[in-house]
């Protein structure tokens, strides 16, 4: 039976909506060489993918950018087909938003490249402007969005409703991922990977996922999930901290979108009440179905 929507609660996610493209290799990949892939052409974005999901189960509402290009008008059609309701920024005579993955023969991430400019262009005046009339549960924010836009959106967004909204914070790439690194005390619950807290902890990437929670923990983040590809998740949630086993499942598509499906279905659950650590792992199957190939992202 099809989830029911529970309609008494609301969620708002601002971020990158971008044209997936996506190559999966052949074989082996070699460095300056030509080599054989398959290529497919998808609706993405961090804070898109994660939109999607949380619209399963919560009405949602997604601020993001597109040109206004025909890739645009593709993206805003596959998103009047998902449940997910928009209010997009059109950027005339711009090309829309893409990320470029280059997969290994068995679905592993091999180098990603992203051109996100129009979402960095946007600023607060773009989104107090679509902003709905009734205060969401929870915000949803994606480091694609630029520093100053992050600050001044965390600063205005609770005197805008004239209450405390909660804020989920998605950290895209380790790159990207600094762009938090001074709004820990804005944030309720961040979301990120090994080589993202790594990246936010100044930390080589192979050390225990617990010194990167022990960074994090200084630097003012309370509430945090960190994921490790097949291995078990860290969950801090203020002074407790918990793994979260990771069952083994082959991957059948690739690896892109498990963790927005991961981070989006925890959210909903947050918003839902659950506790942290309830939230992650009610949330693996989201991400389990990503990796299996049993959910579908939207082809263009």
């Amino acid at each position: 039976m099809p989830k029911q929507m529970d309609n008494s609660k609301s969620v708002l996610v601002i971020g990158g909506l971008l044209v997936d493209d996506i190559a999966i290799a052949a074989e082996n990949i070699r460095p300056r060489s030509s080599n054989p892939v398959t290529w497919q052409h998808r609706l993405g974005g961090v804070a898109t993918n994660v939109a999607r999901v949380v619209a399963t189960q919560l009405p949602t509402l997604l601020i993001a950018s597109i040109g206004s290009d025909d890739d645009g008008k593709r993206l805003t059609r596959l998103l009047e087909q998902q449940a997910v309701s928009t209010s997009l920024v059109e950027w005339r005579d711009e090309s829309s938003d893409r990320y470029t993955a280059v997969l290994a023969p068995d679905g592993e991430l091999y180098i990603g490249l992203a051109d996100a400019r129009l979402v960095e262009r946007m600023a607060w005046s773009d989104i107090h402007s679509r902003l709905p009339a009734i205060a969401p549960d929870a915000m949803v924010l994606d480091a694609n969005l630029s520093v100053a836009c992050l600050t001044e959106t965390l600063e205005a967004i609770h005197t805008h409703y004239g209450q405390k909204i909660p804020v989920y914070a998605l950290t895209v790439s380790p790159v990207k991922a600094l762009r938090w690194a001074q709004l820990a005390s804005q944030i309720d619950v961040l979301l990120c990977n090994r080589r993202e807290a790594a990246a936010m902890s100044n930390l080589p990437t192979d050390y225990e996922l617990d010194a990167f929670a022990n960074v994090l923990l200084k630097q003012g983040f309370h509430r945090f999930v960190i994921t490790d590809a097949a291995q078990p998740i860290l969950i801090q949630d203020g002074t407790t901290r918990s793994q979260l086993p990771v069952a083994d499942i082959a991957i059948e598509r690739n690896v892109n979108g498990a963790g927005d499906a991961l981070a989006g279905a925890s959210i909903a659950k947050l918003v839902n009440g659950f506790a942290l650590s309830d939230a992650a792992e009610a949330a693996l199957d989201s991400a389990q179905a990503v990796l299996s190939g049993d959910a579908m992202v939207p082809s263009l």
